[in-house]
């Protein structure tokens, strides 16, 4: 059953292929056949666009090519010969119709119309592009019918002559074409028609060594019309257009023109050109009405049927010539996209005009934008400007503070115990506690001094350091337990760590106990009672990292980004003493030291979470210790003394 129903399947889809194929060739059958025969070769540019223009406009008919190629050979035994592979190739084709392309194509069809051996007898023929007068007689006038080709070279000639105002003498570079002997009889006609006097010369052969010699003798006062197609003696090929263009070129600076529009594409200067796809569209109504079975008669259409005005955009400009003075709907190309169609002065005028206005525009711009800059540079100096001021104002008011709340106490206990000297009450805690007062704020006042002594030392890039090879551990931990005591009168519990016992580096000791003497002052500051104080030492590869975290109120980020500019201050809380704020200068002149150990400081805070500050020096050792800088060791107790004096308010 399976077999059966496979096989069923299978004639079925044979039926469907032999029907479709019958179909397809019952309707290839049923369509006209059209033989187009050219007179030059496949590779004439004009016959294949007449060619292109038929069949866009005959598509429900079988079109067939062939070229006689006459430019090759053209004897009575070369047609021979191609008509007898034309009878081979077309016995058993029906053609309806042959369209022969100039004069040499519709001759040998001619030469066949009545030759019952050929498969062309008696077959009707529309001809296109003859140049030369088609004589009929009345048998061949019931086959043949066509368009000649309008050969008035008036307008060209009078072109040529409108564009090189000096030219007395044109020259034309023709083939043995039936073409060429076209042109040649029509432009002697016209010498006397002609808007103004000119001499016609002629140099005429099949290869273009012939007439190589006489073409260097043209003179630049002179222009050419070149028409002819030429072989190349050395190997019997065509030549290709560029290379004529090249070589004429060469020997003379005579302007080219042309009537075939390959030229101009390869560099000619222009002319009036066939337009053969036109040409082609014309063809196909003939063909069409000759298909049909309407009766046409030769006609010759009128000028502007199918001739163009074409120039080459590079050829205008080499050969200097006006645009301006081209014929009205010239075809203009290899024309860039702001190429202009302006004699060159004025291109040059307008070029340079529009060279002037960018340049003016763009030094508009350029001034402006000077300006802008300058407004922007004078609103930032007047920004900072306002803000030194502010600065300045702020400085002030701190400094007299810093400097009046020491010095009120002082005054205050010196007062108070000349008063108990004056009453001989000479009681040795009172006169302890003032002295004590007086000494405190006596060390606030020198540390403000010497704040200010060293912010002035940075900024110059002069400080005094006295490097030495020594054990930066010891340095940190020493300078941190001479404040643990102090931290423990405020309740505040201060941790140190290390994870190395020793670390060897070159430091200014000094400056160093001074770094964490100052660091360690803040954390007492901001850390509140029951509060703790970290500190850690530690070294990766040649780095070495000093720690101080705390667990106080932290800071904002805004203020964190101005923590190390002198006098840049802020109110953390408004309910924060002005005690807490001191003068600004601490951390800039910490970051001043750090610098001088080739380091770096940074903060990270969070408000209410606490601060931590990480510093990094390189470890680096100097081969010869030099003290001569600094011959007063400042013991550490008395330096802590001077940078923890600030800290007074936590005593109220």
């Amino acid at each position: 059953m399976t077999y059966k129903k496979g096989f069923s399947i299978l004639l079925l889809v044979l039926f469907i292929i032999i029907t479709s194929f019958n179909t397809n060739s019952y309707s290839e059958g049923n369509k006209k056949k059209v033989l187009i025969l050219a007179s030059y070769n496949a590779e004439n540019e004009w016959e294949d666009s007449v060619i292109t223009g038929v069949k866009n406009n005959l598509n429900d008919v079988l079109i067939k090519v062939e070229f006689l190629d006459s430019t090759s050979a053209n004897s009575d035994i070369y047609n021979e010969s191609f008509m007898k592979v034309l009878n081979i190739k077309y016995e058993n084709e029906d053609i309806d119709c042959i369209l022969t392309i100039d004069d040499e194509a519709l001759n040998f069809a001619k030469q066949n119309l009545f030759n019952e051996e050929s498969f062309m007898y008696k077959k009707q023929i529309v001809f296109v592009g003859a140049n030369s007068y088609v004589s009929l007689n009345k048998e061949e006038a019931k086959y043949i019918k066509g368009l000649l080709e309008y050969q008035d070279n008036l307008f060209f000639i009078d072109t040529i002559l409108n564009l090189n105002k000096d030219v007395k003498d044109i020259y034309l570079l023709l083939d043995k074409s039936i073409y060429c002997e076209t042109v040649k009889e029509n432009v002697k006609d016209l010498t006397h028609f002609t808007s103004r006097e000119f001499n016609i010369n002629v140099l005429s052969d099949y290869s273009y060594e012939g007439i190589k010699d006489k073409i260097s003798n043209i003179g630049d006062s002179s222009a050419i019309i070149l028409c002819g197609v030429y072989k190349d003696t050395d190997n019997g090929d065509f030549m290709k257009e560029e290379e004529i263009i090249k070589n004429i070129k060469q020997v003379t600076n005579a302007p080219i023109y042309t009537k075939l529009e390959k030229y101009v594409r390869a560099g000619a200067l222009g002319g009036i050109i066939n337009d053969g796809e036109k040409l082609g569209e014309i063809s196909a109504i003939f063909l069409k009405k000759k298909l049909n079975g309407e009766g046409q008669n030769i006609t010759m259409p009128s000028y502007n049927a199918f001739n163009v005005p074409m120039f080459n955009y590079k050829a205008l400009r080499y050969y200097k010539i006006n645009p301006l003075l081209l014929p009205q709907n010239s075809v203009i190309i290899n024309k860039g996209k702001f190429d202009l169609l302006v004699p060159r002065y004025i291109e040059i005028l307008i070029l340079g005009g529009i060279f002037v206005i960018i340049l003016f525009i763009s030094i508009l711009i350029y001034i402006h934008f000077l300006n802008k800059k300058k407004r922007l540079k004078e609103k930032e100096l007047l920004r900072e400007s306002i803000e030194r001021d502010e600065i300045k104002t702020d400085f002030i008011i701190t400094m007299s503070h810093e400097l009046r709340t020491p010095l009120n106490i002082i005054i205050n206990a010196n007062k108070l115990l000349r008063l108990k000297v004056y009453s001989n009450n000479y009681d040795s805690e009172f006169f302890s506690k003032q002295i004590s007062l007086i000494n405190k704020n006596s060390n606030r006042l020198l540390r403000l001094i010497n704040n200010l002594i060293d912010v002035s030392k940075i900024e110059s890039g002069y400080v005094d350091a006295t490097f030495k090879n020594e054990n930066i551990v010891d340095i940190i931990e020493d300078a941190t337990m001479s404040v643990v005591d102090l931290a423990k009168s405020y309740d505040i519990e201060i941790i140190f760590d290390t994870q190395e016992e020793e670390i060897i580096t070159a430091v200014d000791r000094s400056k160093i106990e001074r770094i964490m003497l100052n660091l360690l002052s803040n954390s007492i500051k901001f850390t509140d009672s029951g509060g703790h104080i970290y500190v850690n030492i530690s070294k990766l590869n040649k780095n070495i990292f000093i720690e101080v975290k705390d667990d106080g109120i932290g800071m904002s980020e805004e203020l964190q980004t101005h923590l190390f500019e002198k006098f840049r201050k802020a109110m953390l809380y408004p309910s924060l003493e002005r005690a807490n704020e001191g003068s600004g200068l601490g951390l800039f002149i910490v970051q001043g030291l750090v610098k001088i150990h080739k380091g770096t400081i940074k903060v990270e805070s969070k408000l209410n979470e606490g601060t931590k500050f990480t510093i990094t020096i390189p470890q680096v050792f100097v081969d010869k210790e030099n003290s001569s800088h600094n011959l007063m060791n400042v013991p550490l107790a008395y330096s802590s003394k001077i940078e923890l004096s600030d800290i007074y308010h936590k005593d109220d």
